[in-house]
This record gives structure tokens, sequence and C-alpha cells, in this order.
């Protein structure tokens, strides 16, 4: 079963592209229940990670603006709460 490190080189389009695949197994009403719960298991691997790889992402993302003098600043990504 993969573990979250497994996925720390995989892509986060690669990422979703696994979990949307995942989901149209669940989505399965013949699956047996022990495969459902090791694609469950792992589905939520995959979540682990990808959600890793995005505070990541955001931790890099600067937005930089045109200063009144033509100099550049950047300043950190703010995620916003969308709650």
């Amino acid at each position: 079963m993969p573990k979250n490190n497994e996925y720390a080189n995989v892509s986060l389009e690669k990422m979703l592209e696994k979990l949307n695949a995942i989901l149209k197994q669940l989505e399965d009403e013949n699956l047996p229940l022990e495969r459902a719960v090791e694609l469950f298991t792992e589905g939520n691997e995959i979540n682990k990670a990808a959600q890793k790889k995005i505070a990541e992402l955001q931790n890099r993302v600067r937005i930089i603006k045109e200063t009144f003098d033509g100099k550049y600043t950047e300043e950190e990504f703010e995620a916003k709460d969308e709650n």
C-alpha cells in the first residue's frame, strides 16, 4: 500500500488523475469491500500528499507588482480562507 512519501516526486496532476481513477473504481457496486477499503486508504494517502504539495506550492508563489518608480517587489502568497 502506498505511503504519503511515495508521492513526493509525483506531480499534482498525476495525483489528481490517480484520485479520479480510484473514485471511478469505488463507484462500482460490485467492488468487494476489502478492495474498496484498500482503494479508499490509497486515495486518502494521495490526498494527504496532494494537500502537502499544494501547501508547498503556495509557499513558493510570489506576487510581483510594479512599484511607482519602476522597481518590482515580491510578496508572499497568502491563501484566502474561503470558509
